[in-house]
């Protein structure tokens, strides 16, 4: 049930949000196919892996997007974009995208993707490409690196402040560049591993110890091998591996930078917070940072830091989403697998999205709802059980003599399906539990299985039945439902679970059909809305819209389109 899902926060044509959304399910088809996502001063530029899409940011993407927005075939894996323009690369040929002057892409025309000509004209097979601030780099198969542009901080690094409008070789021997996508400044990487960068400088973004703009190329000095640099409006970071491990350094405006000074960083510092972790992916937007990682735990994070008045940095915790800066890195979401940091304001990235998996993962987190502590770590002792089929009582025998490593990568196979099979001690621990083959086994599986299974109900739903106006009295009717799941998916009942009172708590509200709770509490469990033929769906709709508004649950777009469709059959 895991799959890649869109997400997105701050400014965004569904509205401005400071907590991480899933895109509306009428948006979400558009986006099959994706490829990356960048997005401009003035717009989003999605490349599928058949087309490129062009929207303004107050578009309306949950109407037609074809009356809204500009969409053409091509069949690319490369998109980039610079302040007003967009690149892309198909078959060795770059084209370019104008929104407003077309000096940074060689082309004449606006709102249209153009062939930059100038290379299949000259037989030059261009490999990669990237998009600065007012200005467009292109790197061919030969290593030579050229550029096209206003110029006007020197970025094309002739030592002139002349603007380019036909593309001219910057430098030759180049195995690898990078530029700023919001300010006008250039880093590249000669056959020697010698990193150079030249162009604006005004709060030391181009890390040569100075504030001097440069116009002639100045060498760069960084430890280790570079990974990737990332540039925006004053800073810079860089991703390096040094003795086999990542590092991630810093340099520009300190507000910006995630140093944690009071000042601006005029060379390379390493931000001291990434020790240790593996990095996976750095993105930057006009003044916000992502960085996807995978921590000292093993746990895999996109990270924030930045400027952060647009709400960028969304899904950190409610105390601090208002705080405008953030100068240390703080988790703003789990599971990532790309991110993309807008350039303008909002930013969308993939995330493994599964409702049942992500509320485990963060209730693992929470000693709130705790109800049984395992070798100190918060846990829920019905969940153990139900995933190895064994009473918890011979779980904690088999694990008295076990490392604290050990117990943690059972603890999170147990909520997240995540195994190192490398974890010798693990395994060994499963074969004495009598557990076989653990990787095969998935969470959303064992919770539809174990809804089916009576043995298995540690709680029961009294449903009261009294349309029956024969009977003198109404007729019980009780629904296996399990604590755990509830506690997990609807917020009144974390509450009901707090106090003594839980069962007269259910039963105030329990003169719903069977029929509704079993569809709820089925959903719950499967995220699948059934209903059989011979079900009332008028009154079944009405009951599950009231259960939904009385238990404060939080139902998913998947929820509720069902429920529109079954809508549609009342109607």
């Amino acid at each position: 049930m895991n799959t890649n899902k869109l997400h997105y926060c701050g400014r965004a044509p569904w509205g401005k949000t400071e907590v991480i959304k899933e895109l509306p399910d009428k948006t979400a088809c558009l986006f099959n196919g994706l490829v990356d996502i960048q997005q401009n001063e003035k717009k989003v530029g999605i490349l599928l892996k058949d087309k490129l899409i062009i929207y303004n940011h107050d578009t309306n993407l949950s109407t037609n997007i074809n009356s809204q927005a500009y969409t053409t075939k091509i069949n690319s894996k490369k998109l980039s974009c610079g302040v007003h323009h967009f690149l892309v690369l198909q078959d060795g040929v770059p084209y370019g995208y104008s929104c407003t002057s077309t000096e940074a892409i060689a082309c004449k025309e606006i709102g249209k993707l153009c062939e930059i000509s100038y290379f299949p004209k000259n037989g030059i097979n261009i490999v990669d490409l990237k998009a600065g601030a007012f200005a467009s780099y292109f790197l061919s198969d030969k290593g030579v690196l050229y550029g096209c542009g206003t110029n006007n901080e020197g970025e094309l690094g002739d030592g002139s402040n002349t603007t380019a409008h036909n593309p001219k070789v910057i430098a030759k021997k180049i195995k690898n560049f990078w530029t700023g996508r919001r300010s006008s400044f250039l880093f590249y990487q000669n056959d020697e591993d010698e990193i150079y960068s030249v162009g604006s400088n005004t709060y030391g973004q181009l890390g040569i110890n100075s504030l001097n703009k440069m116009s002639i190329p100045k060498k760069v000095t960084l430890r280790g091998q570079i990974i990737d640099i990332q540039a925006s409006y004053g800073h810079t970071l860089a991703l390096t591996e040094y003795e086999g491990k990542h590092e991630l350094y810093s340099c520009g405006f300190h507000i910006y930078n995630g140093l944690n000074k009071n000042n601006n960083t005029e060379s390379f510092e390493k931000i001291n917070f990434f020790e240790g972790f593996e990095i996976l992916q750095i993105s930057i937007g006009n003044y916000a940072n992502m960085i996807l990682a995978i921590n000292k735990d093993g746990e895999r994070n996109v990270y924030g830091f930045g400027y952060n008045d647009d709400k960028l940095l969304g899904s950190f915790p409610h105390s601090q989403r208002t705080v405008v800066n953030l100068s240390a890195p703080k988790i703003i979401n789990q599971r990532g697998i790309k991110i993309s940091c807008g350039v303008k304001s909002a930013y969308y990235f993939l995330t493994k999205s599964c409702s049942i998996v992500s509320d485990l993962e963060n209730l693992y987190k929470s000693k709130e709802f705790s109800d049984y502590e395992f070798y100190g770590k918060p846990v829920h002792q019905k969940l153990i059980e139900l995933r190895t089929g064994l009473k918890i009582d011979k779980v904690v025998n088999v694990f008295k003599d076990s490392d604290q490593e050990t117990i943690e990568f059972f603890l999170r196979w147990v909520y997240t399906d995540y195994l190192n099979s490398s974890k010798s001690e693990l395994l060994d621990t499963f074969t004495q539990m009598g557990i076989n083959s653990p990787v095969e086994k998935t969470v959303e599986k064992d919770f539809i299985n174990w809804y089916k299974d009576e043995d298995s109900k540690d709680f029961n739903i009294i449903v009261i039945d009294d349309d029956d106006e024969e009977e003198e009295e109404p007729e019980e009717i009780e629904i296996p439902v399990h604590k755990l799941i509830l506690i997990i998916r609807s917020g009144l009942f974390r509450e009901m679970f707090k106090n003594t009172k839980t069962t007269n708590s259910i039963q105030d509200y329990s003169r719903k059909s069977e029929d509704a709770y079993d569809v709820l509490i089925k959903f719950l469990y499967t995220e699948k809305i059934e209903v059989d033929a011979d079900v009332d769906v008028e009154l079944l709709l009405d009951e599950l819209e009231d259960s939904v508004e009385y238990f404060q649950l939080n139902p998913s777009s998947n929820f509720k389109s069902q429920l529109d469709q079954l809508q549609s059959i009342r109607n």
